[in-house]
């Protein structure tokens, strides 16, 4: 509307929803099998410690820079404090495809925990639920997004998980996770710390995240779709 100058009664939106594997985990409120989620860290080799998710592209607009900061303090910090989750690692999952951003290799680079962070590079669309279902957080911390699909998929699995703040991801996701302002390294270090350690606040929000699945679904995108063209002349 803002660019193209449509007039609004021209615009109708239809949501996105998951794929029929994380729904029925989110239907069922079941954990996903332990084996399989060993099978698939086995099979990307990636370590037995706790670890925060990134799954997506590797673009600007996803805002990696900022993660992989974040991450750095929380690790200086757990390792003064001598915490029992000092171990934790960063996995950043997907491929190195159109326009990377050459800013996350320096951001790694520069690091004091850059052996804490696991590039896997794409991942098989069958590995992704045990991947999310892995994780102890998922971080989406994107600059910009049209939808957001990897949030739906976090939270149908149950997992804690932390967002940018910005308009596509607050309309999506409500109340089922934790904002921070994109730009902010401090805050997001503060809220991923936060999530690991208040396992209250991870309760809630995961109850709050597989209701807020049940209003996402192909279903309904469908019936929308179909709508719209019916209501064309």
């Amino acid at each position: 509307m803002h660019y193209y100058h449509i007039d609004p009664q021209k615009i109708t939106w239809i949501y996105n929803a998951v794929a029929a594997d994380f729904q029925r985990v989110a239907d069922s409120g079941m954990d996903v099998p332990l084996d399989k989620i060993q099978a698939m860290r086995k099979k990307y080799c990636l370590p037995e410690a706790s670890y925060i998710l990134y799954l997506g592209t590797f673009q600007p607009r996803k805002n990696l820079p900022t993660l992989i900061k974040s991450f750095g303090k929380l690790k200086t910090k757990l390792k003064k404090e001598k915490s029992n989750i000092a171990s934790l690692k960063l996995v950043l999952a997907g491929s190195k495809s159109y326009n990377y951003d050459l800013k996350i290799t320096q951001a790694i680079e520069a690091s004091s925990f850059k052996k804490d962070i696991i590039l896997t590079g794409y991942i098989n669309e069958q590995d992704k639920l045990f991947l999310m279902a892995g994780a102890s957080i998922f971080c989406f911390p994107s600059f910009y997004e049209g939808f957001g699909i990897p949030i739906l998929e976090s939270l149908a699995v149950g997992v804690p998980t932390v967002v940018s703040q910005i308009p596509p991801h607050q309309e999506i996701a409500q109340n089922a996770v934790e904002f921070f302002e994109p730009t902010d390294i401090l805050m997001l270090s503060q809220k991923l710390e936060r999530l690991l350690k208040d396992n209250k606040l991870r309760n809630t929000l995961i109850v709050r995240g597989r209701k807020l699945v049940y209003q996402f679904s192909w279903s309904k995108t469908a019936q929308k779709l179909l709508h719209i063209f019916q209501e064309l002349d």
